[in-house]
């Protein structure tokens, strides 16, 4: 438009350049003979043409300009519209970038609203009332105080169980350490009750294997099978180490049943003499001794059946 107009402003000059020209001619034609009378009317012709020319120009040019101003107006209008539109994407996108990251899309914009409203119906679907939130709040907070109590009873558990551990080991250093000393002095209480008889021996325990083995040495001989004793020397073994067990435990009662029947008569008295000892002993006087024998009490002296009573059976009747 611009350019336009600047074109039929350059042909209005020309034409009012010609127009002046034409009035200077005419002018001087009137002082000329009447020749050129209809030159002159022929240049007023053409004068007045000219003049609806120009007057036409001039009318193409003020609506050029209206329109100019027009456009100028609209351009204006449109480049603060396009400043406000784009301040309000900066805005948003400002706005959106703080929500989250952008997202590389093909998709077009009306797609974007589609996904957008079908997701605010699904939250708005998948939604829960304040009610709700502060029913789960509570609940929230009373099992976040439920396990604050299960993992300090954790804590105790595993601090009792730390200590039970180290009590159990202190115990077993004990009970081997025990286990040990009795098992020594089981041997050596054993060897002591033998020698009563002129015997000799030692008991060897063996923890790992459960196994008791029992060595004797007699006189002039050497045994480690107890089987290969006579029935009267393997039974005063065997009080020998009962009574050597007694010494090491605790019982309110102890019994002995058909202990002296294949003993002799020596061996029957030592028996019964160290049996009474232990009897009356100071360590295992709470106890009560209980002994079955289908002998006789020959070889007991009065004065160690003080504190002694004697059930005897009468002799069953034969026919």
């Amino acid at each position: 438009v611009s350019t336009q107009s600047t074109g039929l402003e350059g042909k209005r000059v020309e034409l009012d350049g010609e127009y002046r020209e034409a009035r200077e001619r005419w002018e001087q034609s009137k002082k000329t003979d009447g020749s050129i009378m209809s030159e002159l009317e022929e240049l007023r012709t053409k004068m007045g043409a000219l003049q609806r020319k120009r007057d036409k120009i001039s009318q193409e040019a003020d609506r050029l300009k209206n329109k100019k101003k027009e456009i100028v107006a609209e351009t204006t209008k449109a480049e603060h519209e396009f400043d406000s539109k784009k301040k309000q994407i900066e805005e948003g996108t400002e706005m959106a970038n703080s929500r989250c990251p952008r997202i590389e899309t093909r998709k077009k914009p009306d797609q974007l609203v589609k996904s957008i409203r079908r997701l605010e119906q699904q939250i708005n679907k998948s939604s829960i009332s304040q009610s709700e939130i502060d029913s789960l709040a509570n609940q929230l907070e009373e099992i976040k105080a439920k396990f604050l109590r299960k993992k300090s009873a954790i804590k105790d558990i595993n601090q009792l169980a730390t200590e039970l551990k180290s009590a159990q080991a202190d115990r077993e250093k004990h009970y081997f350490t025990m286990r040990k000393e009795i098992s020594y002095r089981l041997s050596i209480l054993f060897s002591m009750n033998l020698s009563q008889r002129g015997y000799s021996g030692q008991i060897k325990v063996d923890h790992k294997n459960g196994e008791l083995n029992m060595q004797l040495n007699m006189p002039n001989r050497k045994t480690h099978d107890v089987k290969s004793l006579s029935g009267g020397e393997r039974s005063f073994s065997t009080v020998c180490f009962i009574c050597s067990l007694w010494c090491l435990m605790e019982s309110p009662f102890r019994c002995l049943d058909e202990f002296d029947v294949f003993m002799d008569l020596f061996n029957r008295r030592i028996t019964m003499k160290m049996l009474i000892e232990y009897s009356k002993s100071s360590n295992i006087h709470k106890s009560q001794f209980i002994l079955l024998t289908p002998q006789n009490l020959s070889t007991v002296k009065e004065e160690d059946k003080v504190g002694m009573k004697i059930l005897q059976l009468d002799a069953p009747t034969r026919f």
